[in-house]
């Protein structure tokens, strides 16, 4: 069966936009919601419209099957719903859906209802504003509030895997063709964690986290990111192909500024591509033709301005920050982790793509972003780096399945390994897969544990539960710095756009 661009286009947009909709309706003035869902459908049009025609790809309906089926299956044991195994990073996933379903938009919590007496008395008695990037989560909790809190997480889970498999969909768009290899390098791609950790545990008596073994300066592989920011990574990869695949610039601003509904680190990132993507010489096109377009203008103004306004309502919420250096003062130290991070994260895939992509310009724009991100730090876990890099190290994703499509049709053609190239590319391929490998055995045995009942540790899921109830007080630090607004009144996002407390 054919799939045209344009459907590709319409659903992958739809699927960006109809959050951020459902965002302008639950927390801004009706008015501002209705002219900015007008302005998001005008949008949709001109993007479809701006599109070309003749693009389009064939699927085998057993191929698409697959894919939708694969992506249930990574969605769910990713832990989108809570329904197996998850990271702590789930303690903050679980509460903010809760909230979202249970409390009236926009959300307030009176801190003088919470019922364990250790966090009442670090939080007192304010009425504070929920603030977070948490637009992914709008339409699973709409459904939440009408069938409930179990509906809410089924619905996650399930608009989870629509977004992989809208990326999916894309990445065939990115190589002209359907293959099971889109699939397999989309959940593979990550660094070669492999060697640091074997030589750690082999060598050393560190502490080992797989994906965080250089201190202060790591990046997470794309399955991890799903385990930990599905919230964050989903929609910021579709967005990257919207980028990766534009074939006019006359929508590059919308693209590029929704990414920011649903993760400011990443929109860090996607800035560089988005510029590279806006200024680029098209063949046949002027270089300025379609800049000062609607879609570069008007949607990225109203995108900037309500969730600018939203996320600086709490501006402590960045936590450490500072040059990295501040961090690993000695010089021996730093050079090496630095070093180190290259060559395991990124550095190898830049080498194998080096010959093919060269002559991009978008290779060295995303390679100088990825070389730049480390020397600067935010938050304690270093957000920026983590996140920040998701939409330029998807561009290395895409790259890497190109030289893997390459390197297979080789193989098919000459029918044996001929070469050492390519028996040292499958090798790193090897390599890189072990870190996914070990994640999956983890969250697999996990979650026979959790289901057998023999793991009775508390879930991550039940350490806050809500926001406005904290249950562990071990987590009302982080829940002040990162999730609430005091003095909403007096802040520029409730006295223009939002809607105040009922």
């Amino acid at each position: 069966m054919e799939i045209k661009y344009r459907t590709f286009l319409l659903l992958a947009f739809s699927y960006l936009a109809l959050p951020v909709a459902v965002f302008f309706f639950g927390f801004l003035k009706i008015g501002w919601a209705i002219l900015f869902s007008v302005a998001l459908i005008a949008a949709a049009f001109f993007m479809v419209r701006d599109s070309s025609e003749k693009r389009k790809i064939r699927v085998s309906p057993a191929l698409l099957i697959g894919t939708a089926v694969f992506c249930l299956f990574w969605a769910f044991f990713a832990g989108m719903g809570e329904f197996t195994w998850t990271t702590a990073d789930h303690t903050v996933r679980a509460a903010a859906l809760n909230d979202l379903v249970n409390y009236d938009w926009p959300v307030f919590f009176d801190l003088s209802k919470q019922s364990n007496p250790a966090v009442l008395r670090e939080l007192g008695g304010e009425t504070v504003a929920f603030t977070y990037y948490f637009t992914f989560w709008m339409v699973p909790s709409l459904i939440g509030k009408i069938f409930g809190i179990t509906a809410a997480r089924a619905a996650l889970g399930i608009w989870g895997a629509l977004g992989l498999f809208i990326l999916i969909l894309g990445l065939f768009f990115t190589q002209k063709k359907a293959s099971v290899s889109a699939i397999v390098i989309c959940f593979l791609f990550g660094g070669l964690d492999i060697l640091p950790d074997v030589y750690q545990q082999c060598f050393t008596d560190i502490g080992v986290s797989w994906e965080g073994w250089n201190n202060q300066l790591y990046i997470h592989g794309n399955l991890y990111q799903t385990m930990n920011v599905f919230h964050q990574c989903i929609a910021g990869w579709i967005a990257t192909v919207l980028l990766f695949t534009a074939d006019n610039r006359k929508n590059i601003g919308t693209v590029g500024s929704v990414i920011f509904c649903y993760s400011p680190w990443a929109t860090i990132g996607a800035i560089p591509v988005a510029f590279y993507e806006l200024l680029r010489k098209r063949e046949g096109v002027k270089r300025t033709s379609g800049i000062l377009s609607y879609g570069n203008l008007a949607v990225p103004v109203i995108i900037l301005s309500v969730f600018g306004t939203f996320y600086t309502a709490n501006i402590g919420a960045t936590g450490d920050k500072g040059f990295i250096w501040e961090f690993i003062p000695d010089i021996r130290s730093l050079i090496p982790a630095y070093l180190l991070l290259v060559i395991i994260e990124f550095g190898i895939w830049a080498l194998v793509v080096y010959k093919d992509e060269k002559k991009n310009g978008l290779y060295w724009v995303c390679l100088i972003t990825l070389l730049i991100f480390p020397v600067y730090k935010m938050t304690e876990a270093n957000d920026l780096l983590m996140r920040g890099t998701m939409v330029p190290m998807f561009v290395f994703t895409i790259f890497l399945l190109s030289k893997t499509d390459n390197v297979i049709g080789k193989v098919k053609k000459d029918r044996k390994i001929s070469d050492v190239f390519t028996l040292g590319f499958l090798s790193l391929l090897f390599l890189m897969a072990f870190i996914p490998f070990m994640l999956m055995t983890t969250i697999v045995d996990g979650t026979i544990c959790l289901w057998s009942g023999s793991d009775r540790t508390t879930r991550p899921k039940d350490e806050i539960v809500s926001f406005g109830d904290i249950r562990n007080e071990e987590f009302v630090d982080v829940t002040k710095r990162q999730f609430y607004v005091y003095d909403h009144e007096d802040k520029l996002f409730y006295r223009i756009f939002g809607r105040g407390q009922e």
